[in-house]
């Protein structure tokens, strides 16, 4: 299954270009302003993007979406008919407060799950709980808001593929400020899925800042 990110600017890009089709008759002029809220998201104005993919496999491009003060995850479904993203699954949290979202397969089943990252209740300090919601077919499985986070770490992750098993990888500081990596595997013979932690190697005599500046390149 082949994921479809996006920039902000090429999503923009394809969302303005059947407008500009449609409007070819029309005398809009270079410079001109057009406000096109209506036909991408139709009465939809609350939602903060915070995430591009293909979620259902449909070669439209799905946005990930925070609404109800960063208390609910949905889906906005693309389509090739206006209003350009419909409303999708959810998942509604009373006391997580969300703070980023990462798309993508973290169990090799080929579906796209959703990742989040909650700020916990009370904290004043960097830490955070790291959920998945696993996908399956087009529907979102969301995680019981009393599940104990599958991760517990410091400032956000940053997604990699670690091992080369096509499966996303999560890199960043264990609560004990220690370079980690959490590697995930497909699931068990019993159904089980999990991750397994490896510490990164060596000495750094610095800690990693809060929030990170990580990147990822091919050095060769």
């Amino acid at each position: 299954m082949k994921f479809h990110f996006l920039s902000a600017a090429h999503l923009l890009l394809v969302y303005l270009l059947p407008l500009s089709i449609d409007q070819r008759h029309s005398a809009v002029r270079a410079g001109d302003i057009i406000d096109i809220t209506s036909t991408v998201f139709d009465k939809l104005t609350d939602a903060i993007p915070a995430a591009y993919g293909d979620f259902n496999s449909d070669e439209l491009t799905d946005v990930f979406v925070l609404r109800d003060n960063f208390h609910t995850l949905q889906i906005l479904l693309g389509s090739d008919d206006k209003p350009l993203l419909r409303e999708g699954p959810k998942c509604e949290f009373r006391r997580h407060k969300i703070t980023s979202v990462v798309p993508g397969d973290f169990d090799g089943d080929a579906y796209m799950d959703v990742m989040f990252t909650v700020q916990p209740d009370g904290s004043d300090d960097a830490r955070t709980y790291v959920y998945i919601n696993w996908g399956a077919a087009e529907v979102m499985n969301c995680t019981a808001e009393d599940a104990k986070p599958l991760i517990e770490m410091v400032g956000q992750p940053l997604a990699l593929d670690y091992d080369n098993d096509f499966i996303i990888d999560l890199f960043g500081m264990d609560t004990e400020r220690k370079r980690t990596f959490w590697i995930f595997k497909k699931p068990d013979d019993h159904g089980q899925r999990g991750q397994f932690t490896v510490p990164m190697d060596g000495t750094h005599g610095a800690e990693l800042s809060v929030p990170h500046s990580h990147a990822v390149l091919d050095l060769n």
